[in-house]
């Protein structure tokens, strides 16, 4: 599964948003949105859902 998605631009147009808010909810929704964007930044790329990431923990046998 791959997002054709720049999360880097999408975290800083969040950010823009977030000082034009004219109400504290509502800077403090686009800050919650622009920390979301930053953590995908950082999160492994996926291209196939079967392959678990490095960081799943093993799965358990029941």
């Amino acid at each position: 599964m791959t997002f054709d998605s720049n999360y880097r631009a999408e975290a800083a147009m969040a950010m823009e948003l977030a000082a034009k808010a004219t109400s504290e909810p509502e800077r403090l929704k686009w800050l919650r949105i622009a920390v979301a964007w930053h953590e995908l930044v950082r999160l492994p790329r996926v291209d196939n859902l079967s392959q678990p990431l490095s960081q799943d923990p093993p799965r358990s046998s029941r």
